[in-house]
């Protein structure tokens, strides 16, 4: 998750910023990341994966003691997938701006110390 972090933090200093779907891509592995390190210590139960690759929020927040974390992460990895990553409404209409991908940053690194 640091690398991802450290990487997408390297993009948003680039002037002009041109790199929203990479810092997304970034954010999105960033955020199933943490879920692995800090969720699940290394070791993610097949039973909360399903076959098309969708991470049940829900069955995540009993095993995390900050049920927080989970609710923000699931925000972050919901906005970065629709709204830059995946063509449709909201990417047309709501993309990420670099303001709210600063944002992300500053809640991602509060995960990773």
């Amino acid at each position: 998750a640091k690398n991802y972090i450290s990487s997408a933090k390297h993009l948003l200093t680039s002037s002009p910023f041109t790199k929203q779907e990479e810092v997304c891509i970034k954010f999105r592995r960033a955020v199933e990341c943490i879920i692995d390190e800090k969720v699940f210590n290394g070791l993610a139960p097949t039973r909360l994966s399903s076959k098309n690759n969708r991470i049940q929020w829900d069955k995540l927040k009993p095993l995390s003691s900050d049920k927080n974390i989970i609710d923000n992460l699931k925000n972050i990895h919901n906005r970065v997938s629709g709204g830059e990553l995946h063509e449709g409404t909201e990417s047309g209409e709501n993309p990420v701006e670099k303001a709210e991908l600063d944002s992300m940053h500053m809640t991602l690194s509060q995960y990773i110390n």
